[in-house]
């Protein structure tokens, strides 16, 4: 690990990683979206995809990033879940106050600069 981010830094998450694998069950799963769905959604931690559709873990193909956007690396993630994975279904699920779906992109520059110097 980089001396940057020392293996400290991380130790709630190997911690939290452990104790997952002492219990996960879904070894069976095989990658395919069992309900044929894939959900395109924010990055935000507020959205909780699979709860919200009334699915569990293997149901779904669940892609997110910033803004719930379709963009070319989604599109291109979706060919493949259809066409290898069982997705027969898209659903694009942005959410309320988002602030990636509400700026325009030069004010995302604009905050960018503001809080980083960087754009």
């Amino acid at each position: 690990m980089s001396p940057r981010f020392p293996r400290q830094a991380f130790a709630d998450v190997l911690a939290a990683n452990e104790k997952f694998a002492e219990t996960f069950s879904a070894q069976e799963l095989t990658g395919t979206a069992r309900e044929g769905l894939a959900i395109v959604t924010c990055m935000d931690s507020r959205v909780v995809p699979l709860s919200i559709v009334g699915m569990e873990v293997g149901d779904v193909k669940i892609l997110r990033n910033a803004g719930a956007r379709v963009t070319d690396d989604v599109l291109r993630t979706l060919v493949l879940a259809t066409h290898l994975l069982g997705v027969n279904r898209v659903l694009v699920m942005p959410h309320t106050n988002c602030k990636m779906a509400s700026a325009t992109a030069p004010e995302i520059h604009e905050a960018l600069r503001e809080a980083s110097g960087m754009d």
